[in-house]
């Protein structure tokens, strides 16, 4: 399993740092809620139960 540091050093890439913005405005917008916001617009605190929500929406 790779280490914090090797995570940490992809995160410090430029190219990585674009990818993943490009992910998060796909998914959110950009919106200072983050990953919180699911299909809908709903809000969840609790990312352990993130998976076992309803969609719906």
């Amino acid at each position: 399993m790779p280490s914090l540091e090797y995570y940490e050093t992809l995160l410090s890439n430029p190219n990585v740092q674009a990818y993943l913005h490009v992910i998060r405005y796909g998914e959110d917008g950009l919106g200072a809620d983050g990953y919180r916001k699911m299909i809908g617009g709903t809000l969840f605190n609790d990312f352990s139960l993130r998976d076992r929500c309803n969609h719906a929406g």
